[in-house]
């Protein structure tokens, strides 16, 4: 298995997709617990407003579907948020450190801080 680490900009295009649903999926959970402090305090925040816009605005459609909708429409938003977020991946297009276990490391780091 290739073990190669990468950037959010590093993949290609259809890989970027797959890393942006993944942590879509990751996000639109943490916004329904209105539980975004850790995005925010690791982004620049106003890369979330239309992410979070659409969001709100789809809040009653199927997880799925709004994890597709808000992927595709808030790609480039969700790309900057990447940017921003210190992640590896893999070449595969998946996240080195499972979101869950991000936000668990972030967390614990605020609290240390």
């Amino acid at each position: 298995m290739n073990d190669e680490l990468v950037k959010i900009d590093e993949l290609d295009e259809e890989l970027q997709h797959k890393a942006v649903r993944d942590f879509a999926k990751f996000y639109i959970k943490l916004f329904k617990h209105e539980n975004l402090e850790i995005i925010a305090n690791a982004t620049n925040g106003h890369f979330l407003i239309d992410i979070n816009d659409l969001i709100d605005r789809n809040r009653h459609i199927d997880l799925e579907l709004l994890v597709e909708k808000s992927s595709t429409v808030s790609f480039t938003q969700y790309i900057k948020v990447l940017e921003k977020i210190d992640q590896n991946y893999f070449v595969t297009g998946n996240a080195q450190i499972p979101w869950n276990e991000w936000e668990t490391k972030q967390q614990e780091h605020l609290a240390t801080a």
